[in-house]
């Protein structure tokens, strides 16, 4: 039956189907194959689980160089105030100075 004549199956009928299902003796090679199967899904689980925790150690180091970058970006803001600030102040002292030495 397809998975859709499946779902229109009464509670009863399901029991029933589950009843069979269980009195049935799995051959030796379908045991052997489903236990491929569930060491093929640990090996991909495991493969998988490896690559995640692979980007997320990326991705703190991804964090901290952002952090990183926007704290020099933040200091960098600051020393050029400082350096502007700076030659303001020389370019009033060559001015004054300029003035004292007209007055002279």
């Amino acid at each position: 039956k397809s998975t859709s004549d499946v779902n229109k199956l009464t509670p009863a009928e399901l029991q029933s189907h589950r009843n069979k299902l269980g009195e049935l003796t799995p051959t030796p090679e379908l045991l052997q194959y489903y236990r491929d199967r569930v060491a093929d899904f640990e090996r991909e689980r495991e493969e998988l689980t490896a690559r995640l925790d692979a980007i997320g150690i990326r991705r703190a180091e991804q964090h901290q160089s952002e952090w990183e970058l926007k704290k020099r970006t933040e200091e960098v803001g600051e020393l050029q105030k400082a350096l502007s600030d700076a030659h303001a102040y020389l370019f009033e002292e060559r001015d004054r100075l300029l003035g004292m030495q007209a007055e002279n």
